[in-house]
């Protein structure tokens, strides 16, 4: 460099501060003018400004930059509702987009008094962000954040803020911590830390603070989306719960009623012997007692089902005239004992409506009931027709009728509108509501005219089917006495039994009976004795005096030839679980007595010609025995079991030609049973009457309906019904 040389130099001042200076060199030495003093300090006035204004575009490109990525994170962080999956993209974009060392989001509980947080943490690197729960250090960045609800900053260039940084890790330069505000709650913070000086000035700070804001809100909304859920799942749980809950009280409510109504209606048949007319009237009134019970209990799970939404409609279209007619001989019984005439008015040519059966015949028994329940005398009439394309149906009373002011309250659940005639008459104010509520289901509608003093009037309309669809006739109610059958005994027996002198007391319990009875002492040979002689029923003792009368049974059932063979259980030894398992019909324990004997033989003698043997598989014993009444009737021989699990043993060992099943059963229901009958090709073919006291759903009617040839309803179900739907596997060979 030349030893001599001239400078000038100017300072950049801009608003009071200097900026830097400008400087003009020579390399020669010399006098600069007052004009070059002159015009340098202009220029390096003109200059300062630049400078100021190329920083100020600077700034504002990063700002903008800033609060693009800001806007770019948020939209990110807003499109998940997931609180997890938030969390971590917060993390993740935050620290990746602004360049930081680390970031860490701090989760309180604005309800707790200590500072335990959920801490979101990321390493920089682009790996998951872990998640620990941490206590905020009392005085910490985060705490001050958090319990000042504040932005707070420390800087390596701020002497003052040095104590801050945080010491478990010295690279740390720069921190920033912004709490997360929601409404009027801080929820947490948010810590931005970075290995630069000086990171955070005024224009970032207030970027990343909009960005909590946003980040916050997305977190508020995560947090609210997922209370809903888990209150959607927990509803739903509820409804389950209450699903389920009507479903176990319909079968505990109504199976003890099938039992009154049952037995009552086979003892009026006849079918236990001739009752006297006091009996005759005792076990009627016991009888319609218990069908105004199950009436009572239907209607108030009929409206818990409504109001849960279960309540299952089959839309069809639906022939009104039986139903009506039936309505009117059901108005006819109710006040056999007033002076009251029912009128009926149906046209014979009355089109097809869209409805369900059994809700539309409760609807009219609730209305012809209600008539009959409030008229002392006069009449019934029952009306029907066609306006405007729906059809219409009346039930007009000439009873005590309604005030105006109760009118609106009729349709109420619980609501009986005089208190005085509701303690005369009886009721629990449920069957005008569910009437409505059914009508409303098909789409109807349903009003009142009614005058105190001059009856009332009830008018449903209903929707017309687009088609005719003949309907069955259906089964009537009506209690027949059956004539009983001559009794009818096997001609040839064979006993097994160790003791040669039970062959004696057999022979006397049978005198006069045209019956060739054939003993044998050992059961060693007994299958091949019984496949040679082929008698038509074995009377057969477990104490045998070589091997267990067990295997001789199960040699007999194994035995193609001796299997169809009804094998009669006659020892000291009880166990009828087993004797059933193995395919005994039927159990005698000694010592035998004739009664007995003959009654067993009886019903065996009965099954030649018939079908063989019908399986009852319930957990209730009443309802076992209802169903032997009946079905022994027809000459049946019922087996019996008291769950799945039993009931496929017994099938297995024992095949059936008809299973009677109840769905809800210990161990193994009625589902399984049908579903395990299914998986096996040698009983897939085997038909099952479901008789069931469970409130069905559609999903497990559409189950059924692949494997059941019926399904009737315990309480509502008649002899009849059962023996309409087993008479097809009952008939003789």
């Amino acid at each position: 460099e030349p030893e001599n040389i001239s400078a000038l130099v100017s300072p950049m001042n801009l608003r009071g501060a200097q900026v830097g200076a400008l400087a003009l060199i020579d390399s020669a030495e010399r006098e600069w003018t007052d004009d070059e003093r002159a015009i340098l300090e202009a220029v390096s006035a003109q200059a300062a400004l630049a400078v100021d204004n190329a920083r100020l575009i600077e700034q504002t490109e990063r700002w903008v930059a800033e609060l693009q990525t800001s806007s770019e994170i948020g939209q990110a962080i807003t499109a998940t509702l997931n609180l997890n999956e938030l969390l971590t993209y917060s993390v993740s974009l935050v620290q990746s987009r602004f360049g930081l060392k680390q970031v860490n989001i701090f989760l309180t509980d604005p309800a707790s008094d200590n500072w335990d947080a959920l801490v979101f943490s990321g390493d920089g690197h682009g790996t998951q962000p872990k998640t620990e729960q941490r206590t905020l250090q009392y005085g910490s960045l985060p705490w001050r954040a958090v319990h000042q609800r504040q932005t707070v900053v420390a800087q390596d260039a701020q002497p003052d803020s040095v104590a801050w940084l945080p010491e478990d890790d010295p690279d740390v330069k720069s921190v920033l911590v912004v709490p997360l505000v929601l409404g009027q709650e801080t929820i947490g913070a948010i810590e931005m830390r970075s290995a630069h000086t000086n990171t955070f000035d005024q224009n970032l700070i207030a970027v990343l603070e909009i960005l909590a804001t946003q980040i916050a809100t997305s977190i508020g909304n995560a947090k609210a989306y997922q209370e809903e859920r888990d209150i959607a799942e927990q509803l739903r749980e509820v409804d389950k719960l209450k699903t389920q809950f009507l479903a176990n009280m319909s079968h505990e409510l109504r199976t003890p009623l099938n039992s009154i109504i049952g037995f009552s209606r086979v003892i009026l048949k006849g079918i236990d012997g001739p009752l006297t007319e006091m009996q005759r009237t005792d076990l009627t009134s016991i009888h319609q007692s218990g069908k105004h019970l199950l009436d009572l209990i239907n209607n108030i799970l009929d409206l818990s089902k409504i109001e849960a939404g279960k309540m299952d409609m089959n839309i069809a279209p639906l022939d009104l005239k039986p139903l009506l007619d039936g309505a009117a001989s059901t108005a006819v019984g109710l006040v056999k004992d007033k002076p009251v005439e029912v009128i009926s008015d149906i046209p014979q040519d009355l089109p097809p409506v869209m409805g369900d059966e059994t809700r539309m015949r409760q609807v009219l028994l609730n209305l012809v009931s209600n008539a009959a329940k409030f008229t002392d005398e006069g009449t019934i009439t029952i009306t029907a027709g066609i306006e405007n394309e729906r059809a219409w149906v009346r039930v007009a009373d000439t009873g005590i009728g309604i005030a105006p002011e109760n009118l609106e309250s009729i349709f109420d659940e619980f609501t009986q509108v005089d208190a005085s005639t509701t303690r005369k008459a009886g009721g629990t104010g449920l069957g005008l509501p569910i009437t409505k509520k059914f009508i409303e289901m098909h789409h109807g509608t349903i009003t009142v005219d009614s005058k105190l003093g001059d009856g009332s009037v009830f008018t449903i309309t209903l929707p017309l089917a687009p088609v005719m669809e003949e309907k069955t006739p259906e089964t009537t109610d009506e209690i027949v006495v059956l004539p009983p059958k001559p009794a009818r005994l096997p001609r040839s027996i064979l006993v097994i039994d160790g003791d040669a002198r039970i062959g004696d007391y057999y022979q006397q319990y049978l005198e006069g009976k045209d019956v060739s009875l054939t003993v044998h002492t050992t059961g060693e040979d007994a299958v091949a004795v019984a496949k040679e002689q082929q008698p038509e029923a074995i009377l057969l003792d477990i104490l045998l005096p070589d091997i267990s009368g067990w295997q001789v049974l199960e040699g007999l059932k194994s035995n193609p030839h001796t299997a169809h063979i009804p094998v009669v259980i006659c020892s000291i030894i009880e166990d009828r679980f087993r004797a059933t398992q193995l395919g005994a019909v039927a159990y005698l324990v000694k010592p035998v007595i004739k009664p007995d004997l003959l009654s067993v033989l009886e019903t065996v003698g009965q099954m030649r010609g018939s079908v063989k043997k019908v399986l009852v598989i319930d957990d209730h014993a009443d309802d076992i025995l209802l169903i032997r009444r009946i079905l022994e009737a027809r000459d049946c021989l019922v087996l019996a079991a008291a769950d799945g699990v039993e009931g496929l043993a017994v099938i297995h060992n024992n095949r059936p030609d008809l299973v009677v099943l109840d769905l809800t059963m210990p161990k193994l229901d009625g589902f399984g049973v049908m579903d395990a009958l299914a998986a096996e090709d040698d009983f897939a073919d085997l038909p099952v009457i479901v008789i069931t006291a469970r409130e069905l759903t559609d999903d497990e009617r559409a189950r059924i309906s692949t494997r059941a040839v019926a399904v009737l309803s315990k309480g509502h179900f008649t002899d009849a019904d059962l023996l309409q739907h087993a008479d097809t596997y009952l008939a003789p060979e």
